[in-house]
């Protein structure tokens, strides 16, 4: 760790001893009046202490200590919301390629004949061209719906008709990492507005 030089300081556990004694004993030196630790019920990426660390670092610390422990979410929320330069420009095209496909995908809609999972499969064969990934549950993108408001709800075969308003909602993973997550709406004519003079 101290040979990539990505933290400020590494301070390594001699073979033989504990980590989490080590910890313990550099808390108790530093006397925290909070201490972050990887447990939490509401975001994936701040969990990740199983019980038995939970248990030897609460045994570790003391009653004193484990009083200051909270969950990480709010700082690997905070960690999650600064991104390097190069991310922005990975999420710009993760956001591009969601959005100039929603549009051809509106493009190849045929009323009376496209029904909403033929947009789904539109979608995810360009998915499968470009080789991304899904941006949330597959079985749930994109969410494809016409006519009258399903809120978000997979693509059935109803048949886009003339009147129908269409939801696309939509997202594209990049490098298994960064995600895009755009709505669309778009109103299907009816022949009376069709018409030119």
């Amino acid at each position: 760790m101290a040979d990539l030089k990505i933290h400020q300081k590494v301070i390594p556990v001699p073979r033989g001893q504990q980590a989490i004694d080590s910890a313990a004993n550099f808390i108790h030196d530093q006397g925290f009046g909070k201490i972050a630790i990887n447990m939490s019920n509401s975001n994936a990426q701040a969990d990740g202490l199983s019980y038995s660390q939970y248990s030897r670092l609460t045994k570790a610390l003391g009653e004193e200590f484990t009083k200051r422990l909270v969950s990480s979410d709010d700082v690997v929320y905070e960690w999650l919301s600064v991104k390097l330069p190069e991310e922005v420009e990975i999420m710009k095209e993760a956001a591009r390629l969601a959005s100039i496909w929603q549009i051809e995908a509106y493009q190849m809609v045929i009323p009376g004949k496209t029904t909403d999972a033929d947009v789904a499969r539109f979608l995810k064969q360009k998915m499968a061209q470009h080789g991304v990934k899904d941006g949330w549950a597959p079985d749930q993108n994109p969410n494809v719906n016409s006519g009258p408001d399903r809120g978000h709800s997979h693509p059935t075969n109803k048949v886009i008709m003339p009147g129908d308003m269409i939801q696309i909602d939509f997202g594209v993973k990049l490098h298994d990492r960064w995600v895009s997550d755009i709505q669309r709406f778009a109103y299907v004519l009816e022949p009376r507005y069709n018409k030119t003079t």
